[in-house]
């Protein structure tokens, strides 16, 4: 079953050779898909709810179950609406111990408490889509916590979610489980659900490979053909100025950087108003981090998590699509197999003494601004031929004496 944008960029491409009439509107072909995909479920699940709850059954949690077994902290079995979360006792635990203080001898540092949370399809093949919430180590390994397969990827469906696993830690564990950031690829469902479980305070980390997608999705999904065009040829220089502010490592600096950013993209590359709006709207005036100004150690992306969802597909579903009940039995198995890694969250690490060197060099650099511009100044000084020949590089040329004034 073909995702809504696959769905768009067929019929684009049929528009291209066939009929130049054709009216492409993503909105109508997501809700057609949508409706199809209802009409699916319907047609080939129906017979297979009553044995599924049985089988769930099986999997119901009691005080005496052992910390590695899988059970189900909530099912709803209704298709239309069909939400079953599973996890175990040590998975959840990592929530718990996740929030603690590493020590070493070239660091040390108090880890607060944070989670991904994302969703992943092709394991279920009635198209069901299944949620992973967990989080990662000083290593940047990744740990689940709970799991959920859902009929919609909504705000519904993450805050089912979430409202679940803090429930169970605070009746079993008598642990309030309050994180202080969330890292997620810029849904609106996830971030909804995210501030409606845990509050306003709650600081939204956005992957930085997401926040490219999203912005170069913006740019395709223009109407306007000659700003569309624009913009996707000027894409290279806005990709470099989205990596300079990606590098500021305060608040303060990144909002100065902004403002010389911005002033380049009007003045210099004369990019759409409605562009800059959108940027400044979105990504600059929001509560979305996208910076190096969270904590010591935090990646800024996915990675770990979308590795992890690679690493369900391939070695414990092989590629491959399975009916629900096969789904759960095989989830068992999983579940068992993360719960008895005992080294999730290591209290001590041993950093690699180049890296160390490199980390003690960095820190010497009072600020991120102070660091582009002595690395522009050498830019200068080493590419002025260079730069009057490739336009990428004349790009970075001028902006560096935009950067030296500040």
């Amino acid at each position: 079953m073909l995702k809504p944008k696959k769905v768009t960029s067929k019929l684009r491409e049929v528009k291209k050779v066939e009929d130049e009439k054709i009216d492409v509107n993503y909105d109508q072909v997501k809700r057609y898909c949508y409706h199809q995909k209802v009409k699916y479920y319907k047609q080939n699940l129906k017979n297979t709810v009553a044995d599924l709850r049985e089988l769930l059954k099986t999997y119901t949690y009691n005080a005496n179950i052992n910390d590695e077994d899988m059970f189900i902290l909530s099912q709803e079995l209704d298709l239309s609406k069909f939400n079953v979360i599973f996890s175990s006792r040590a998975l959840l635990v990592n929530a718990i111990n996740q929030e603690h203080k590493v020590q070493s001898k070239s660091f040390n540092g108090f880890i607060p408490s944070f989670f991904h949370l994302d969703g992943t399809y092709k394991l279920v093949d009635s198209g069901f889509v299944t949620l992973v919430l967990g989080t990662e180590n000083i290593l940047h390994q990744f740990r689940p916590i709970a799991f959920a397969i859902v009929a919609h990827e909504d705000q519904a469906a993450y805050n089912k979610l979430l409202k679940e696993v803090k429930k169970f830690l605070q009746d079993n564990f008598n642990f309030n489980y309050s994180p202080k950031y969330a890292l997620m690829d810029g849904a609106r469902s996830s971030y909804n659900a995210t501030v409606q479980v845990f509050g306003k305070d709650m600081k939204i980390i956005l992957c930085w490979f997401h926040l490219l997608k999203a912005i170069r999705n913006h740019i395709y999904q223009l109407k306007d053909a000659a700003d569309k065009k624009y913009l996707r040829e000027n894409w290279p220089f806005v990709c470099y100025g989205l990596g300079l502010l990606a590098k500021t490592r305060t608040h303060n600096d990144f909002l100065d950087l902004w403002k010389i950013m911005k002033e380049n993209w009007n003045d210099e590359l004369q990019l759409p108003e409605d562009f800059l709006k959108y940027i400044e709207t979105e990504y600059i005036k929001s509560n979305l981090i996208w910076n190096q100004s969270t904590f010591i150690g935090k990646s800024r992306s996915n990675n770990s998590l979308e590795s992890f969802n690679n690493q369900l597909k391939m070695t414990y579903f092989e590629a491959k699509k399975f009916d629900l009940i096969s789904f759960f039995r095989i989830a068992k198995s999983m579940v068992r197999d993360f719960s008895r890694d005992l080294t999730s969250f290591p209290k001590t690490i041993e950093v690699p003494l180049n890296d160390w060197r490199f980390a003690l060099t960095y820190s010497k650099t009072a600020t991120i601004i102070k660091s582009l511009k002595r690395n522009h100044f050498a830019f200068i000084k080493k590419s002025r031929e260079e730069a009057k020949r490739n336009e990428r590089e004349k790009y970075k040329f001028i902006l560096s004496f935009k950067i030296k004034i500040f």
